[in-house]
Protein backbone atom coordinates (compact mmCIF):
# COMPACT_ATOMS: atom_id res chain seq x y z
CA UNK A 1 0.00 0.00 0.00
CA UNK A 2 1.34 3.37 -0.86
CA UNK A 3 1.62 6.26 1.31
CA UNK A 4 -0.05 9.29 1.52
CA UNK A 5 2.32 12.54 1.17
CA UNK A 6 2.11 15.57 2.65
CA UNK A 7 4.47 18.28 0.49
CA UNK A 8 4.60 21.39 2.38
CA UNK A 9 6.83 23.20 0.36
CA UNK A 10 4.14 23.13 -2.29
CA UNK A 11 1.45 24.48 -2.01
CA UNK A 12 -1.09 26.83 -4.70
CA UNK A 13 -2.88 29.76 -3.35
CA UNK A 14 -6.00 29.34 -4.36
CA UNK A 15 -6.09 25.99 -5.36
CA UNK A 16 -6.21 22.60 -3.58
CA UNK A 17 -4.30 19.84 -5.39
CA UNK A 18 -3.05 16.06 -4.31
CA UNK A 19 -0.12 13.89 -3.81
CA UNK A 20 -1.86 10.23 -3.15
CA UNK A 21 -1.03 7.14 -5.20
CA UNK A 22 -3.04 7.51 -8.30
CA UNK A 23 -6.39 8.24 -10.29
CA UNK A 24 -6.36 9.68 -13.95
CA UNK A 25 -8.18 11.14 -17.32
CA UNK A 26 -12.49 10.94 -20.21
CA UNK A 27 -12.87 11.08 -23.93
CA UNK A 28 -10.21 8.89 -25.12
CA UNK A 29 -9.12 6.30 -27.05
CA UNK A 30 -8.78 2.47 -27.43
CA UNK A 31 -5.72 1.41 -26.08
CA UNK A 32 -3.72 -0.19 -28.93
CA UNK A 33 -1.75 -3.11 -26.84
CA UNK A 34 -3.31 -5.75 -29.50
CA UNK A 35 -6.08 -6.69 -26.76
CA UNK A 36 -8.98 -4.60 -26.57
CA UNK A 37 -10.27 -1.58 -25.69
CA UNK A 38 -11.84 -1.80 -22.83
CA UNK A 39 -10.07 -0.72 -19.30
CA UNK A 40 -7.92 -3.53 -17.89
CA UNK A 41 -8.17 -5.10 -14.39
CA UNK A 42 -7.76 -3.37 -11.36
CA UNK A 43 -5.06 -4.47 -9.13
CA UNK A 44 -7.14 -5.42 -6.13
CA UNK A 45 -3.71 -4.32 -3.90
CA UNK A 46 -4.34 -0.42 -5.04
CA UNK A 47 -6.74 2.01 -3.77
CA UNK A 48 -7.49 5.35 -5.67
CA UNK A 49 -10.00 6.55 -4.26
CA UNK A 50 -8.20 10.05 -3.11
CA UNK A 51 -7.77 12.84 -5.42
CA UNK A 52 -4.55 15.54 -5.79
CA UNK A 53 -7.62 18.22 -4.27
CA UNK A 54 -7.28 16.70 -0.91
CA UNK A 55 -3.68 18.44 -0.27
CA UNK A 56 -3.16 21.92 -0.42
CA UNK A 57 0.27 23.14 -2.47
CA UNK A 58 2.63 25.75 -2.01
CA UNK A 59 2.66 28.42 -4.85
CA UNK A 60 5.00 27.63 -7.63
CA UNK A 61 6.00 31.01 -9.43
CA UNK A 62 4.58 30.71 -13.13
CA UNK A 63 8.07 30.37 -15.42
CA UNK A 64 8.43 30.65 -19.05
CA UNK A 65 9.47 26.76 -20.61
CA UNK A 66 12.52 25.48 -21.13
CA UNK A 67 11.08 22.23 -22.77
CA UNK A 68 11.99 22.91 -26.25
CA UNK A 69 8.85 20.99 -28.22
CA UNK A 70 5.23 21.36 -28.58
CA UNK A 71 3.85 18.26 -27.70
CA UNK A 72 4.25 15.98 -31.09
CA UNK A 73 3.97 12.20 -31.32
CA UNK A 74 5.82 10.10 -33.91
CA UNK A 75 3.14 7.81 -35.77
CA UNK A 76 6.05 5.46 -37.80
CA UNK A 77 9.10 5.10 -34.95
CA UNK A 78 9.11 1.03 -34.37
CA UNK A 79 10.14 -0.75 -31.70
CA UNK A 80 10.67 -3.71 -30.86
CA UNK A 81 10.92 -4.23 -34.58
CA UNK A 82 8.08 -3.71 -37.37
CA UNK A 83 5.73 -2.41 -33.61
CA UNK A 84 4.73 1.02 -33.86
CA UNK A 85 2.82 1.87 -30.80
CA UNK A 86 0.79 4.63 -31.78
CA UNK A 87 -2.89 5.39 -31.99
CA UNK A 88 -4.01 7.68 -34.46
CA UNK A 89 -8.07 7.03 -34.43
CA UNK A 90 -9.94 10.05 -33.86
CA UNK A 91 -7.13 12.12 -34.71
CA UNK A 92 -10.21 14.97 -36.37
CA UNK A 93 -10.77 15.72 -32.98
CA UNK A 94 -7.59 16.83 -32.47
CA UNK A 95 -7.61 18.97 -36.02
CA UNK A 96 -10.79 19.81 -34.85
CA UNK A 97 -10.42 21.37 -31.46
CA UNK A 98 -7.19 22.81 -32.32
CA UNK A 99 -8.29 24.28 -35.81
CA UNK A 100 -6.35 27.94 -36.35
CA UNK A 101 -3.53 26.89 -34.05
CA UNK A 102 -1.39 25.54 -36.55
CA UNK A 103 -1.65 21.57 -35.46
CA UNK A 104 0.58 18.90 -36.99
CA UNK A 105 -0.85 15.96 -38.60
CA UNK A 106 1.37 14.43 -41.54
CA UNK A 107 2.42 10.59 -41.99
CA UNK A 108 5.19 10.93 -40.03
CA UNK A 109 3.86 12.74 -36.80
CA UNK A 110 0.78 14.83 -35.53
CA UNK A 111 -0.09 17.58 -32.38
CA UNK A 112 -0.25 15.80 -29.02
CA UNK A 113 -3.33 17.75 -26.49
CA UNK A 114 -4.02 16.65 -23.09
CA UNK A 115 -7.19 14.67 -22.85
CA UNK A 116 -9.29 13.35 -20.21
CA UNK A 117 -10.43 8.97 -19.93
CA UNK A 118 -11.86 9.46 -16.15
CA UNK A 119 -10.08 6.83 -14.47
CA UNK A 120 -8.38 5.07 -17.28
CA UNK A 121 -4.87 5.86 -15.73
CA UNK A 122 -5.22 5.03 -12.32
CA UNK A 123 -2.47 3.50 -11.32
CA UNK A 124 -4.08 0.11 -9.97
CA UNK A 125 -5.64 -0.12 -13.88
CA UNK A 126 -2.15 -0.68 -14.92
CA UNK A 127 0.28 -3.21 -13.05
CA UNK A 128 3.65 -4.23 -14.57
CA UNK A 129 1.96 -7.15 -16.86
CA UNK A 130 0.31 -4.68 -18.58
CA UNK A 131 2.90 -2.29 -19.42
CA UNK A 132 6.19 -4.41 -19.73
CA UNK A 133 4.56 -6.30 -22.68
CA UNK A 134 7.39 -7.25 -25.13
CA UNK A 135 9.70 -10.29 -24.48
CA UNK A 136 11.86 -8.76 -27.12
CA UNK A 137 12.71 -5.79 -25.49
CA UNK A 138 10.97 -2.65 -24.47
CA UNK A 139 13.21 -0.02 -24.99
CA UNK A 140 16.90 -0.21 -27.10
CA UNK A 141 18.16 -0.33 -23.35
CA UNK A 142 15.76 -1.81 -21.10
CA UNK A 143 14.76 -5.70 -21.54
CA UNK A 144 11.26 -6.50 -20.29
CA UNK A 145 12.73 -7.61 -16.60
CA UNK A 146 13.88 -4.73 -15.99
CA UNK A 147 11.21 -2.73 -17.76
CA UNK A 148 9.18 -4.44 -14.84
CA UNK A 149 11.90 -3.45 -12.00
CA UNK A 150 11.97 0.11 -13.14
CA UNK A 151 7.59 0.22 -13.32
CA UNK A 152 7.34 -1.02 -10.35
CA UNK A 153 9.78 1.43 -8.34
CA UNK A 154 7.16 4.12 -9.91
CA UNK A 155 4.22 2.78 -8.49
CA UNK A 156 5.68 2.87 -5.30
CA UNK A 157 6.55 6.51 -5.53
CA UNK A 158 2.74 7.05 -5.98
CA UNK A 159 1.24 10.11 -6.90
CA UNK A 160 3.68 12.89 -5.63
CA UNK A 161 5.99 15.76 -6.53
CA UNK A 162 9.27 15.45 -7.23
CA UNK A 163 12.62 17.75 -7.96
CA UNK A 164 14.30 16.70 -10.89
CA UNK A 165 17.98 17.44 -10.84
CA UNK A 166 17.63 20.71 -12.70
CA UNK A 167 15.26 21.99 -9.74
CA UNK A 168 12.50 21.49 -11.82
CA UNK A 169 9.38 20.20 -9.48
CA UNK A 170 7.09 17.82 -11.19
CA UNK A 171 4.36 16.30 -10.24
CA UNK A 172 4.66 12.11 -11.21
CA UNK A 173 1.37 10.03 -13.24
CA UNK A 174 1.31 7.92 -16.26
CA UNK A 175 -0.18 7.51 -19.34
CA UNK A 176 0.56 7.82 -22.85
CA UNK A 177 3.56 8.75 -25.07
CA UNK A 178 4.71 11.68 -26.74
CA UNK A 179 7.39 12.18 -29.45
CA UNK A 180 9.29 8.85 -30.10
CA UNK A 181 8.39 7.51 -26.23
CA UNK A 182 7.69 3.74 -26.13
CA UNK A 183 6.36 2.10 -23.25
CA UNK A 184 8.82 1.71 -19.69
CA UNK A 185 10.06 5.36 -21.12
CA UNK A 186 9.25 8.79 -19.28
CA UNK A 187 8.89 12.22 -20.86
CA UNK A 188 8.56 15.33 -18.98
CA UNK A 189 6.00 17.46 -19.58
CA UNK A 190 4.99 21.14 -19.24
CA UNK A 191 1.51 23.54 -19.30
CA UNK A 192 0.78 27.00 -17.94
CA UNK A 193 4.10 27.11 -15.68
CA UNK A 194 3.50 23.37 -14.28
CA UNK A 195 5.49 20.38 -14.82
CA UNK A 196 4.86 16.36 -14.73
CA UNK A 197 6.54 13.86 -15.34
CA UNK A 198 4.90 10.83 -16.75
CA UNK A 199 5.75 7.19 -16.93
CA UNK A 200 4.31 5.74 -20.35
CA UNK A 201 2.83 2.45 -19.97
CA UNK A 202 0.61 2.66 -23.30
CA UNK A 203 0.77 4.33 -27.04
CA UNK A 204 1.57 7.56 -28.29
CA UNK A 205 -1.23 9.16 -29.02
CA UNK A 206 -2.99 12.09 -30.32
CA UNK A 207 -5.25 11.98 -27.47
CA UNK A 208 -2.41 12.54 -24.19
CA UNK A 209 -4.40 10.89 -22.15
CA UNK A 210 -2.52 11.05 -18.28
CA UNK A 211 -3.64 10.22 -15.02
CA UNK A 212 -6.40 12.36 -13.61
CA UNK A 213 -5.02 14.10 -10.83
CA UNK A 214 -1.76 14.52 -12.63
CA UNK A 215 -3.37 16.44 -15.51
CA UNK A 216 -5.75 18.52 -13.29
CA UNK A 217 -2.50 20.13 -11.84
CA UNK A 218 -1.31 20.90 -15.19
CA UNK A 219 -4.46 22.84 -16.60
CA UNK A 220 -5.24 24.31 -12.88
CA UNK A 221 -8.35 22.18 -12.71
CA UNK A 222 -9.80 23.18 -15.93
CA UNK A 223 -11.31 20.15 -18.06
CA UNK A 224 -8.93 19.48 -21.44
CA UNK A 225 -11.85 18.03 -23.08
CA UNK A 226 -13.31 20.64 -26.23
CA UNK A 227 -9.73 22.43 -25.83
CA UNK A 228 -6.64 22.30 -27.38
CA UNK A 229 -4.20 22.43 -24.67
CA UNK A 230 -0.92 21.72 -25.87
CA UNK A 231 2.35 21.36 -23.40
CA UNK A 232 5.97 21.45 -23.83
CA UNK A 233 7.60 17.79 -23.87
CA UNK A 234 10.99 16.21 -23.86
CA UNK A 235 11.77 12.83 -23.04
CA UNK A 236 13.97 13.02 -19.50
CA UNK A 237 15.59 9.20 -17.77
CA UNK A 238 13.34 7.53 -16.00
CA UNK A 239 15.99 7.27 -13.05
CA UNK A 240 16.54 10.67 -12.80
CA UNK A 241 13.56 10.84 -10.96
CA UNK A 242 14.31 10.48 -7.23
CA UNK A 243 13.29 7.42 -5.92
CA UNK A 244 13.75 5.48 -9.29
CA UNK A 245 17.72 4.50 -9.14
Amino acid sequence: MMAWLWRPSLLVAGFAAILVRGAPPDEGTCRSDGVSCSSPEPDAAADDGASLAQLRLQRVAPHASSLPFPCTYSKTYAFPDAVVQEDSKGIEQMESRCAGKGPVNSADEATCILNSNADGYDYDKWPASQVCIYPAGMTPTLNQDECTTLYEKWLNLGLTFVTLPDGTEAATGIGHGVLQGLRGECALLEYQGRSAVIFQVDVRSWSLEITKQTWEWLTKDETPEGHCFVPNVKMIDCTDVPGMK
